[in-house]
């Protein structure tokens, strides 16, 4: 009898004969799920600035924000690492990357940079290449964290 088997006959003791066979295999996948390892990314803290090569920072009006795209592949082909976001201040610093993991953070490894603007039209203020991971040149280690950024002016 395997692991999946066990935690069904255990559920199908707690569970009113009432229940269909479709709440019960939801229910059992949910609890068999709640023991699993959802998260298997490593995740560290982030912090860096962004500005020009002159070292003067980037307009923040129009929402600018950088986005941190993990070159790694997805494990088994499936779960792929999370982006992780942060949002300079007038000053080009960030303090901390979001991510959807509770607490934010970077999956580490390397991660291919890209500068966005929320509102504004990106590509009169940031180079074409830097707006698409396809194509950024701009490329990080977690490891190497806090960053500093640097790009030409378009």
């Amino acid at each position: 009898m395997n692991a999946i088997e066990k935690q069904a006959i255990g559920i199908q003791l707690l569970v009113p004969h009432k229940f269909s066979i479709k709440h019960f295999l939801f229910t059992g996948a949910f609890v068999f799920c709640l023991g699993c390892n959802s998260e298997p990314f490593d995740f560290v803290q982030a912090s860096g600035d962004l500005a020009y090569e002159d070292g003067t920072p980037l307009p923040t009006e129009g929402g600018l924000r950088v986005i941190f795209a993990p070159t790694q592949p997805p494990i088994n082909g499936e779960m792929y690492p999370p982006s992780g976001a942060a949002f300079p201040d007038a000053t080009g610093k960030f303090s901390r990357v979001s991510s959807s993991r509770p607490g934010g953070g970077l999956v580490r490894g390397e991660q291919k940079v890209v500068i966005l603007y929320q509102d504004l039209d990106s590509k009169r203020f940031v180079p074409k290449e830097y707006t698409s991971a396809a194509s950024t040149p701009l490329v990080v280690n977690s490891d190497d964290a806090p960053f500093k950024l640097r790009i030409p002016r378009p």
